[in-house]
């Protein structure tokens, strides 16, 4: 491991900032774009499940899950989705499709062990997936055309699928005690992940062929890279034992990994980027906060052309803020103060 340490914050660059950042926090998901002096929120709490909506690829939507939690008993609270809408991102957001929608977790279920329901991934920028039916009932993941009016959401994968690849075709699923990369449409195991494999933080290239994913093996934790092919693995990092991966994020061709290594007896969560085809990883020298809502959220997330990252920086005082860091050149600056935490950054 080699130490490329970004520099003390310098002042903002003159070219306007590329781009959306979406932030989210307890009481809303808020958006920044360049020529906007502040964030501006897409959508409120309350109704709505913020840790189930997802921007689409283009930045152009957000579809939020909508609906009531219930408590039956003190031992059985329910989230229930009555519908999904679809919000725009322009500076004064509407409603754009209100699609009726029927399903229902228990608190402590697959799904609100890694957040209050699961959260809608997109496919691409017309069609997600979701998850369709009642807790008592056999559930199952949809597609969903919001953009169609007289489109039917269509089967797409089992109910115990966590993570979609982006092509569709393969998924993370847990089953009993087996963690396992499945066909999404048949549910047939293709390769068995690592025993205590994290399967809520694994994430997939943006061409599907390699998953990150985080285990620990004889009291360490492993970063490694798993060809979803041939289910050949190759380790990124060994940590120390009592630190932890977080905030894995794949650059968006696939190049680069970052990663933050967090440490619970220090505070410390230090930025790293590893780079696949010069087999090296490298410690940015930066304290990042710690993303609580992970992974549906992180503490860094790259540009869309991939020379930068959006980070939250914990070493500001007396507050965090969010961070812009070119990759190349080190060079970083402050953006704005922090509204949450990073969901992600658009075109």
């Amino acid at each position: 491991m080699t130490q490329r340490c970004l520099g003390l914050p310098v002042e903002a660059p003159d070219a306007p900032f590329p781009g959306m950042l979406v932030t989210v926090a307890d009481d809303a998901v808020r958006a920044y774009r360049e020529g906007v002096p502040t964030t501006y929120v897409l959508a409120f709490a309350g109704g709505n499940f913020l840790r189930g909506a997802s921007v689409s690829p283009d930045g152009q939507v957000i579809a939020v899950p909508n609906g009531v939690i219930t408590a039956v008993t003190s031992s059985d609270v329910r989230y229930s989705v009555q519908e999904i809408r679809i919000v725009t991102t322009e500076t004064v957001p509407r409603i754009a499709v209100r699609i009726p929608w029927r399903a229902s977790f228990p608190m402590g279920s697959l799904f609100t062990s890694t957040g209050d329901i699961p959260t809608v991934q997109w496919l691409d920028s017309e069609r997600f997936l979701f998850v369709e039916g009642l807790a008592s009932e056999a559930q199952r993941w949809v597609v969903v055309r919001p953009f169609d009016a007289g489109a039917q959401p269509e089967t797409a994968a089992v109910q115990d699928a966590l993570t979609r690849s982006p092509d569709g075709s393969r998924t993370v699923a847990v089953r009993s005690s087996e963690r396992a990369l499945i066909d999404a449409a048949s549910g047939q195991t293709l390769v068995s992940l690592p025993a205590n494999a994290d399967v809520s933080r694994a994430q997939w290239t943006p061409d599907s062929s390699t998953l990150a994913i985080s285990y620990r093996e004889g009291g360490v934790e492993r970063l490694t890279l798993m060809d979803t092919a041939s289910g050949a693995q190759s380790d990124v990092f060994v940590f120390e034992p009592y630190q932890k991966a977080r905030s894995v994020r794949w650059s968006p061709d696939g190049a680069r990994l970052a990663f933050t290594v967090f440490d619970p007896q220090t505070g410390m969560n230090r930025l790293h980027i590893a780079d696949r085809a010069a087999h090296a990883v490298s410690d940015l020298c930066v304290d990042l906060e710690i993303a609580g809502s992970e992974p549906f959220t992180s503490s860094v997330v790259w540009s869309p052309d991939g020379k930068s990252l959006a980070m939250t920086t914990a070493q500001a005082v007396p507050n965090a803020v969010i961070s812009i860091a070119d990759v190349e050149t080190g060079r970083r600056w402050t953006l704005l103060p922090a509204s949450g935490e990073l969901s992600g950054w658009y075109d």
